[in-house]
C-alpha cells in the first residue's frame, strides 16, 4: 500500500519537536543548530531511545536497525534526513 509522504517542512518541525523533549540542555525557545550534535544538546542514551520511540510512534515508521548509529542520530539534520529517507522508501 501506497502512503504519502509528508512534505519536507512538517518532518523538519516534527523531528525538531521530537529532539527538543530529549535534549536537556536546550533552554525553551533556544534555538535548536540543525548541524549541532544532539549529544551537546543533553541526549543522553535514554533520550535517544525516548527519540527513536518517538520518532517511529510520531511517522508510523520502524527504523531499521542497520540506521541505528551514531552518524544517523548525529544531529538534527541527520534524523531529518534518516526519517525522509524511511518514509521515501515506504512510499515506493
Amino acid at each position: 500500500m501506497r502512503r504519502d509522504i509528508p512534505d519536507n517542512d512538517h518532518i523538519v518541525v516534527k523531528v525538531t519537536d521530537l529532539i527538543r523533549r530529549s535534549a536537556k540542555l536546550l533552554e525553551p525557545g533556544e534555538e535548536l543548530p540543525p548541524d549541532q550534535e544532539l549529544l551537546e544538546m543533553g541526549v543522553d542514551s535514554f533520550g535517544l531511545l525516548e527519540l527513536i520511540t518517538n520518532i517511529e510512534l510520531e511517522f508510523d515508521i520502524a527504523i531499521p536497525d542497520e540506521m541505528l548509529t551514531r552518524e544517523t542520530f548525529l544531529s538534527a539534520s541527520s534524523v531529518t534526513q534518516a526519517v525522509r529517507h524511511i518514509l521515501a522508501s515506504a512510499a515506493a
